[in-house]
């Protein structure tokens, strides 16, 4: 490639690389590059559809990528960090991080990247952790782990078949670290035992979010409330969950958006059943 045709696609993949760190629809990209040639940038009349956008932006991905394997490859001591999520189609997957001593002695945490869990046990996250490690590059990960860290769920720390107990038995070295915010959400939790706030206002977050969310005919009726008293409608959240200081958080902040509709509901449901 021609020095002045390079240049032209750096800067492509640059702006492709801005739209993917900042999390925006590839749509941009084209508004994005005519910005770019309106302040006078010298850019290529081709690759500037959405579509090689998404193309430029693996490219970019595989590319860090491989700096990431190189550097943790490279790395004497690695621990790895796992979760579990779900993608926009509720399906469960799990989310592999690994920490690694920097060649200047400084330590990084790199994102690995995700992966479909086929069974939620031991044994099938285990197989998610080897899958993933090696298609990135680092198939001798086990000869430089020191260190696990997950939630603290039976499944990565039960002490018969939790992950921490398989991976021990083969490097009895290894560290498990507990998930410190984890720890943190039970502490709550437990601090709130008892409390007014754990009987009276839990309870009635519990009542309210399953009031609405199990019913399509009541979220219509309280969406149609809030239209007629220029209200917004936040959806209710659900409130169990680990994370227990974050779901009450979301939940109250939907009830306050939403009390003037819910009480105006809910006076009207109590008329209708008198």
């Amino acid at each position: 490639m021609q020095k002045t045709a390079f240049c032209k696609m750096v800067k492509l993949f640059d702006i492709a690389y801005h739209i993917a760190k900042h999390e925006k629809p590839f749509a941009y990209y084209p508004s994005l590059v005519k910005l770019e040639k309106r302040h006078g940038v010298d850019l290529e009349d081709a690759y500037i559809n959405p579509k090689q956008a998404r193309v430029f932006t693996q490219y970019l991905a595989e590319q860090i990528h491989l700096e990431v394997s190189k550097q943790v490859l490279s790395s004497r001591y690695i621990s790895v960090l796992v979760d579990g999520s779900t993608d926009r189609s509720t399906t469960e997957k799990e989310v592999l991080y690994v920490k690694y001593l920097h060649k200047d002695g400084v330590p990084r945490m790199a994102f690995v990247g995700t992966e479909d869990i086929e069974s939620a046990t031991a044994d099938g996250i285990l197989h998610c952790i080897r899958s993933l490690l090696f298609s990135k590059g680092i198939p001798n990960w086990t000869d430089h782990l020191v260190g696990f860290g997950a939630y603290g769920a039976s499944v990565n720390f039960g002490c018969r078949q939790g992950i921490y107990t398989k991976l021990k038995m083969d490097m009895p070295w290894l560290i498990g670290i507990h998930c410190l915010t984890h720890r943190l959400e039970l502490a709550c939790k437990n601090a709130f035992q008892g409390t007014y706030f754990n009987q009276e206002i839990d309870g009635f977050l519990s009542f309210y979010t399953s009031f609405y969310r199990g019913s399509g005919k009541r979220r219509r009726e309280l969406d149609r409330l809030a239209e007629l008293l220029d209200e917004s409608v936040l959806t209710p959240t659900r409130v169990d969950g680990t994370r227990w200081v974050d779901h009450r958080r979301r939940a109250l902040k939907a009830l306050e958006t939403n009390i003037p509709a819910v009480i105006a509901h809910l006076s009207e449901v109590g008329s209708d059943q008198r």
